[in-house]
């Protein structure tokens, strides 16, 4: 019989607080003042304060940034940016999950 013996995660390398983000999507978006309100409000509501990301634009000055870079980068950027990305992630967590387990023989 096959049973889970242990988990593990993993999160990306880039944390960021989720006011940070929010200011720095107004920023990027050159939101006015409704919009500025809107996004605020979104993440405020969330309930999530810190955010992890592969991307680590979000605290890199406008000429250093390689992922925002001028222009919005649509859902297949970001999935394929994440998609680079999620081998990594997937093993730290397995080694998590092996480290975790006092059961390994």
């Amino acid at each position: 019989m096959s049973y889970i013996t242990s988990i593990g995660t993993a999160v990306p390398l880039h944390k960021f607080k989720q006011e940070a983000i929010a200011d720095f999507m107004c920023n990027y978006l050159d939101a006015d003042q409704l919009l500025t309100r809107q996004i605020s409000i979104l993440y405020k509501k969330s309930a999530i304060e810190t955010r992890h990301s592969v991307i680590g634009d979000f605290a890199l000055p406008k000429s250093e940034r390689s992922f925002f870079n001028g222009h919005v980068p649509n859902v297949g950027e970001r999935m394929a940016t994440f998609q680079k990305e999620a081998p990594t992630l997937a093993i730290k967590a397995i080694q998590n999950a092996i480290a975790k387990n006092d059961d390994w023989e």
